[in-house]
């Protein structure tokens, strides 16, 4: 593998701050201090960060890849050998798990990104280009042999193997960068009709400045109402200098199998069409023209088993597309209107239909107070080939309202309410949803933040025999609270209480209320231990019988430290009985304990950045339908370099 790789100098530093657990973790990236030296990521990560990972790419790349933070003394780090990838700019955002949900720095990735430059090699121009090339190889493969298990099954397999290569050539000379890249994999149990081996990605890209093309496996986003989603296959070239956009494209309408459609789209699954932009006021105001056109048949995909219909479709659609961030980006506005010439079955007698749809928001934000709004309406007979499906007949509308009294103080509404068949018209579903929250957080010192909120919904059925479903038909209203406290560095605890009562406003009148507890938590000490525990349980009552539904579930994950880098003893559990009227309660365990041997640090001397794992697991499970518990011990190996 090639490692010559120019310089690289931070243009953009990232230096983010959300609040998390009431502290302000902070992420960074350190440029090299030599040539060939690696790019490094930091991550202050607040209490009760259970994983941290980077995803970056060359600029003029639309995958990411992925680098995950290891933890040590000072924070969680991570290395980017310098010739891990080729190009003059990476664009890159952090995710991170904490105790409730997962995060993103910056605030909107992968929306908003930092990006870092690539000096030049000095003394390279235009007429003395160094050419740079590299060979990326990854390979990463997973074996499992069964050496014990108490219920016996005759033929049943005891040795089971997965894994995927990934290949790739890139060469870069001067602002001229080209690369291939292609991914197999394999599975030894593969689906009936499927193959041992797969193709799971076959790419060619080529960037010149402000020039993109690319051929083979890709993904497209133009507007809510055209165009979006990868599992395309085909060809396309994008001119985009950050004032004129334009983009020219010929996919096929889903994923296919083999090798169809990767150059050009195949007979009857043919999207072609195309973007036109322009950007006003330093790029502050934006529009963009689309156009697509083409034909599906959703029997040549290789997801038809998770397709909402069976009939071949065709048609057109045209739209236009605002964005603007005004008054110093405090009043940010969006908006799209969009228009479908569309036939959703050609083996009927019907014909193309044409209908619209459109959408429009806005937002506004201050310092202490921030506002948002949205209205979308779509038409009954609006169709467009850029997505599998797009349900017509809608109309929907959300804002909200946040406010910070100061900085420990914060309150936020939100309210959305959407309409299927809003004008009653009998051949169609008519289904309604309201909803409404108010929730308030208070953080009295650093690391503890206590929150409290109200809800209300409101549900409809889409059919008259829906309705005849209890709670089909219903309103709901709701009290929630609880707290989120970081104990120092080293654990966390999350804790929440929700009351709800429900009443059924269809052929039943029932009502009934229900309370859920949920008390989690987690404690590290680097290098030694590592806790996760969570604890639930919920209790829902039918007023009119008075009959109880509960169900109560524990759960563990945990990390023993055994020899630091080389052995530890990695747990997973959990606990669950379901109780409900008018049948015996039912309950469930399950248990995974695997003896782990590190054997990265004597593979990293041989293969770089090699990673390995050799595992001794048991595991137990025990479900009340089952006559015994089942219990299994297998050696397993996972691997990768």
């Amino acid at each position: 593998m090639f490692q010559r790789f120019p310089a690289l100098s931070v243009v953009s530093t990232l230096a983010c701050a959300i609040c998390a657990h009431g502290q302000v973790p902070n992420f960074n990236a350190s440029a090299p201090a030599k040539p060939g030296e690696p790019v490094r990521f930091t991550f202050q990560a607040p209490p009760g960060v259970l994983w941290a990972m980077v995803f970056y790419r060359a600029a003029g790349e639309e995958e990411f890849r992925s680098l995950p933070l290891r933890t040590e003394a000072n924070g969680m780090v991570a290395n980017l050998p310098a010739g891990e990838i080729g190009g003059r700019a990476i664009q890159y955002y952090l995710a991170f798990k904490g105790g409730d949900a997962v995060k993103y720095l910056p605030e909107g990735a992968p929306g908003s990104l930092a990006s870092l430059e690539l000096a030049a090699t000095p003394g390279a121009g235009a007429a003395g280009s160094t050419l740079k090339q590299k060979v990326p190889f990854h390979l990463e493969a997973s074996l499992e042999q069964v050496v014990y298990r108490s219920q016996k099954v005759e033929g049943e397999r005891t040795f089971f193997s997965s894994g995927q290569v990934a290949l790739g050539y890139e060469v870069e000379s001067g602002e001229h960068r080209m690369s291939l890249n292609t991914r197999v994999a394999y599975q030894d149990q593969p689906a009936p009709g499927q193959s041992h081996w797969a193709v799971g990605e076959l790419r060619g890209l080529y960037t010149y400045q402000s020039h993109r093309a690319q051929i083979g496996d890709m993904a497209l986003q133009e507007s809510e109402f055209t165009v979006g989603g990868a599992g395309r296959r085909g060809l396309d070239y994008l001119y985009d200098n950050r004032t004129l956009y334009a983009h020219l494209f010929a996919v096929n309408t889903q994923q296919l199998a083999g090798f169809r459609g990767l150059a050009w789209p195949a007979k009857g699954t043919e999207l072609f069409g195309g973007a036109l932009g322009y950007a006003w006021m330093e790029g502050r105001v934006k529009t963009k023209l689309v156009f697509l056109t083409g034909r599906d048949d959703p029997s040549q995909g290789v997801n038809i088993g998770a397709a909402p219909f069976m009939t071949r479709r065709e048609g057109s659609t045209g739209a236009v597309t605002l964005e603007a961030a005004l008054l110093n980006s405090r009043l940010s506005l969006n908006g799209e209107y969009a228009r479908t010439n569309y036939d959703k079955d050609l083996d009927d007698a019907a014909g193309k239909v044409q209908d619209q749809a459109w959408r429009i928001g806005g937002a506004w934000t201050e310092k202490n107070y921030s506002a948002r709004g949205s209205y979308r309406q779509i038409g009954r007979d609006f169709g467009t080939l850029g997505y599998p499906i797009m349900e017509g007949d809608r109309r929907g509308a959300d804002g909200g309202f946040s406010l910070s009294l100061n900085p420990a103080w914060s309150l936020n509404a939100s309210a959305t309410s959407e309409r299927n068949n809003p004008n009653a018209d009998p051949l169609e579903t008519r289904a309604s949803n309201d909803v409404q929250s108010l929730d308030a957080r208070w953080t009295p010192k650093a690391g503890l933040t206590l929150k409290a909120g109200l809800s209300h919904a409101a549900q409809e059925a889409g059919t008259p025999m829906g309705a005849l479903v209890p709670f089909a038909n219903s309103k709901r209203a709701g009290f929630v609270t609880g707290l989120d406290w970081a104990m120092g560095t080293k654990g966390a605890l999350t804790f929440s209480m929700q009351f709800d009562k429900l009443e059924g406003t269809g052929a039943s009148t029932t009502t009934g209320h229900s309370s859920t507890l949920v008390l989690g938590g987690s404690f590290q000490e680097p290098d030694r231990v590592r806790l996760a525990p969570t604890f639930s349980y919920s209790k829902s009552t039918d007023d009119l019988t008075g009959l109880d539904s509960k169900v109560a579930s524990a759960f563990l994950n945990a990390d023993v430290t055994l020899v630091r880098k080389l052995l530890n003893l990695a747990l997973n559990g959990g606990y669950n009985r379901t109780e409900a009227p008018g049948m015996a309660a039912m309950t469930s365990t399950n248990a995974d304990a695997a003896l782990q041997y590190f054997l990265t640090p004597y593979l990293e001397r041989q293969v770089h950045r090699g990673q390995a794992v050799l595992a001794l697991r048991f595991r137990y499970t025990r479900v009340q339908t089952l006559p015994e518990a089942d219990r299994r011990a297998s050696l397993t190996l996972n691997f990768s370099f």
